[in-house]
């Protein structure tokens, strides 16, 4: 009797793992489903990066600072700094990304350069992709409705800014398939005072089949804009082509055998 309740059981448990799985399985494809969804109307221009990430920011903000007052008043210090952390990156988040929506909001401008000055990589789509995965991660942990929610959104915004600015970069390095010195030509037509605003750099790109959508362009121009002044120069077009060159020769460069150490 005892033998028959075991197997009764293990098939049981046995049932609700495989359960347990499909469902799994089935949350993860419609999850991968909705970022390649997500992506690509973000590709497209349907939806704007910057605005995704400020709501974010703001999102950061607004739930942490009821948070942060909650839990210090039930004593709960681990949380409170938790949440300081939180509305800090939040606000970090939300300054950065005001400037380029199309309202422009240029948030304490002051504070946006210096935040760009020391995170140069927060210039890039996937260096802002990283940030907005790691405070997710740190909200995500918190456990509670608020922090399941608002990381969730913060660590999907993540994954989709890193997968388009990686993209973005492949795409871009094509353009080292022409001449430099008649891409060059062509940019400095085109530059007023050596600088092109994003509509000139559009109709820069214009000049060759990348196949880059409107998302993409403005990934890759925030890439190439390395001081983040809404503008490429033609020396940050220059350093970055010669940056390409640099890290494709290093790929290129074949491993040391054994036998070359030796000599």
């Amino acid at each position: 009797m005892a033998t028959e309740t075991t197997g009764l059981l293990s098939k049981e448990q046995s049932d609700q793992l495989k359960a347990a799985g499909d469902t799994a399985k089935a949350a993860a494809d419609a999850a991968q489903k909705q970022v390649v969804d997500v992506s690509d109307k973000l590709v497209k221009g349907k939806y704007n990066l910057s605005v995704l990430g400020l709501i974010g920011g703001l999102l950061m903000i607004l739930v942490n600072v009821k948070d942060i007052i909650e839990h210090i008043f039930t004593l709960r210090l681990n949380k409170v700094v938790l949440d300081a952390y939180l509305i800090l990156f939040g606000y970090m988040i939300a300054v950065v990304n005001s400037a380029e929506t199309k309202a422009n909001m240029n948030v304490a401008p002051k504070t946006r350069q210096t935040i760009l000055y020391y995170a140069k990589f927060l210039c890039a789509t996937w260096g802002r992709g990283f940030l907005y995965f790691f405070v997710g991660t740190i909200a995500f942990s918190q456990l509670d409705f608020n922090g399941l929610i608002g990381g969730s959104y913060m660590m999907l915004l993540g994954i989709i800014c890193i997968y388009i600015g990686r993209n973005t970069a492949k795409k871009l390095a094509k353009l080292r398939d022409n001449e430099k010195s008649l891409c060059m030509l062509k940019f400095r037509r085109l530059a007023t005072h050596g600088n092109l605003d994003i509509s000139a750099y559009t109709e820069f790109l214009e000049n060759y089949d990348l196949d880059l959508g409107k998302g993409e362009i403005v990934a890759s121009f925030t890439m190439l804009d390395s001081d983040c002044d809404g503008l490429v120069s033609v020396e940050e077009f220059d350093t970055w082509w010669d940056a390409c060159e640099k890290l494709e020769a290093t790929d290129e460069e074949p491993e040391a055998t054994p036998a070359d150490e030796e000599a």
